[in-house]
C-alpha cells in the first residue's frame, strides 16, 4: 500500500502544479504560491493520510466481523440438553398454575427435590460425560445410531444419486428432530448421539417392500423416521399413528431411522446386510 500511496501523492502534486502554472496569469505570483501550497497539502492528504485512515478502518472492520470459533459438537449438545431439561421442568411447573400459590410453591419444591433424585442420572449424562462417568457410559451402552436403508433391487442407480438421497434424508430427519414440535425423547436421543460419536449405518434393502416394512415398523414403535423417493422431497412421518404414513411410491430409494438405541432399531433392521 505504501508504493501506490506514494505515486498517488506525486500524481496529485504534479497535477496541482500544472494547473497552477496554467492559471498563473490570472492569479498572479501570490495567488499561484498560495494555490501551489494548498495543492501540495491536498496531494499529501490524498496520497498518505487518506489511505492510512482507510487501511485502519479496514482492519477495525475485520476485527469486528471476526467471529469466535464454534465450540466442539459435544459442548453444543451438552448446552442444548440443559436447555431441554429446563423447558421440561418449566412445562411441568406450568401445570400447577391452577392450584393456590402456597400449594404450588410446596409442590415446586417437592418436584425440585424429586427431580434432583430422578434427574441425577440425567445430570450425570449431561455434565459428567467428559470425565468418563457412569452417565456417559450409559449413553454408549444404548448404542445410539442412525440407520439408512437403501434400496438395492437390481435397478442401476448412480452412486452420486444414492449418496444425495441418503444425505438428504439424514439431514431432513435431523432437522425434523430439532424442530419445536418433535418428541422430547427424540431430542434426547439426538443430543446423546451427538455426544457419543454420531454413528451412521447404511443397510441394503432388497426391495421396496422391505423399505415399506422398515418405515411402518418404525412408525409403530414411535421412532423418528424419514423416507425419500426419486425426484421427490423427503416424506417425514409425524410419528403418531401409523395410519398417518402416506402411501409409499414404487420409486422409494432411502428410509432413514434414528438416531435411536440399538435395542429399538435392531428388531426392525437386524436381518439386513451392510450397504457396500
Amino acid at each position: 500500500m505504501c508504493i501506490p500511496s506514494f505515486f498517488t501523492c506525486l500524481f496529485g502534486v504534479f497535477a496541482c502544479l500544472k494547473w497552477c502554472m496554467l492559471e498563473g496569469n490570472v492569479l498572479g505570483d501570490t495567488g499561484t504560491s498560495i494555490q501551489t501550497l494548498l495543492s501540495c497539502l491536498a496531494g499529501f492528504f490524498l496520497g498518505f493520510i487518506l489511505p492510512g485512515v482507510v487501511a485502519q478502518l479496514g482492519v477495525w472492520q475485520m476485527k469486528t466481523r471476526k467471529q469466535k470459533p464454534l465450540p466442539p459438537r459435544i459442548d453444543r449438545a451438552s448446552e442444548a440438553l440443559k436447555e431441554l431439561l429446563k423447558k421440561e421442568r418449566a412445562a411441568t411447573l406450568s401445570k400447577l398454575g391452577q392450584q393456590s400459590a402456597d400449594e404450588s410453591q410446596e409442590q415446586c419444591l417437592h418436584s425440585d427435590s424429586s427431580d434432583s433424585a430422578e434427574s441425577s442420572e440425567g445430570d450425570e449424562e449431561e455434565t459428567s460425560y467428559s470425565s468418563g462417568s457412569s452417565g456417559f457410559e450409559r449413553m454408549e451402552e444404548l448404542g445410539l445410531k442412525m440407520v439408512l436403508v437403501i434400496r438395492c433391487d437390481g435397478k442401476k442407480t448412480p452412486a452420486s444419486e444414492v449418496a444425495t438421497h441418503a444425505a438428504g434424508a439424514a439431514m431432513h430427519l435431523a432437522q425434523t428432530i430439532q424442530s419445536d414440535g418433535a418428541c422430547v425423547q427424540w431430542k434426547r436421543w439426538y443430543l446423546w448421539w451427538n455426544m457419543v460419536g454420531c454413528a451412521k449405518i447404511a443397510l441394503k434393502g432388497p426391495d421396496v417392500e422391505t423399505l415399506r416394512r422398515v418405515l411402518v415398523s418404525a412408525q409403530e414403535r414411535g421412532l423418528p423416521c424419514c423416507s425419500r423417493s426419486r425426484g421427490d422431497a423427503p416424506g417425514v412421518p409425524v410419528g403418531n399413528p401409523p395410519s398417518a404414513v402416506r402411501d409409499i411410491e414404487e420409486d422409494l430409494v432411502v428410509v432413514a431411522v434414528g438416531p435411536v438405541p440399538s435395542s429399538e432399531v435392531n428388531p426392525i433392521t437386524g436381518n439386513l446386510k451392510l450397504f457396500p
